[in-house]
């Protein structure tokens, strides 16, 4: 762990760049497949053009630092809704971005473009304006993809975010947060081994997206506390670690934003960053 590299520059195609676990609080967009009109007070799944206008509105807040589409745009086929993600998100931002990489055969044509949008492979190299985030599948596993795309990614030296994403207590992991944390750090560091063995020039962090299974509905319930303690605790795991953590709250299970939404988010949100994460 004292040998993978833990500090990044991310110059985006516009733009200034920005800079990875040098210890400020960095805020990042969402990215959902449904998108909510509160105007129509109606869900659907989310469009080319939403993505646009989320990015221009992600472009003007000072407290967020990197950008998303903010949904999956579904009027173009699935198996290439990342592509058309990262080429909106190279037109639009002026930030650091990601989209979701669904496959090996996107992440060519994703890394395609970005050699493109930065100058050459070498100019790709050092402005890492691509990155992934590698999700074991809990309990203990890596699928096939994922690591195809890992190792895509690796080979240009770009940071790798082994996120062990969505440990859910009760579900794929135990119902306790010590037991799941313990899960989710083995799945997390598996994953940082696999970067460093594969290119041990490329960037690593740690995530702490530790969440509760609602026993009744079998759905995640994102606004339930002990997301909020779980990634407090991996906060503590992470700055044992030295790597930057990423924490994955400021979330809710409303389905309006009202007072229950408001509450949610904030209190999880203000926590964590009193952590630092």
């Amino acid at each position: 762990m004292r040998k993978a590299p833990k500090h990044y520059a991310v110059e985006p195609s516009q733009g200034d760049a920005v800079y990875f676990g040098d210890g400020s609080i960095k805020a990042t967009m969402g990215l959902e497949i449904q998108f909510v009109d509160y105007e129509k007070m109606e869900c659907r799944p989310g469009r080319t053009e939403d993505c646009v206008k989320s990015i221009t509105v992600g472009n003007e807040l000072e407290n967020v630092r990197t950008a998303s589409p903010f949904t999956v745009p579904s009027n173009v086929p699935v198996r290439i809704a990342d592509v058309r993600g990262y080429r909106i998100l190279f037109t639009y931002s002026r930030k650091p971005g990601f989209v979701w990489i669904y496959s090996p055969e996107s992440c060519r044509h994703i890394l395609d473009m970005a050699k493109a949008v930065a100058g050459g492979e070498d100019e790709l190299r050092r402005r890492k304006i691509v990155g992934y985030g590698v999700e074991p599948t809990s309990p203990l596993q890596l699928s096939h993809h994922a690591i195809e795309i890992l190792m895509e990614m690796a080979k240009y030296g770009f940071p790798i975010s082994a996120s062990g994403f969505m440990s859910l207590l009760g579900g794929t992991a135990p119902v306790t947060i010590a037991g799941a944390l313990s899960l989710h750090a083995a799945e997390v560091l598996a994953g940082i081994v696999l970067t460093h063995l594969i290119d041990p020039c490329s960037p690593v962090g740690f995530s702490t997206s530790i969440h509760v299974l609602d026993q009744r509905t079998a759905l995640c319930s994102f606004g339930a506390p002990e997301n909020t303690l779980a990634s407090l605790a991996g906060i503590q795991v992470t700055r044992e670690l030295g790597l930057s953590c990423f924490a994955n709250v400021a979330l809710t299970v409303s389905n309006i934003p009202d007072f229950q939404a408001g509450f949610e988010k904030a209190v999880s949100a203000a926590l964590v960053l009193a952590a630092d994460a």
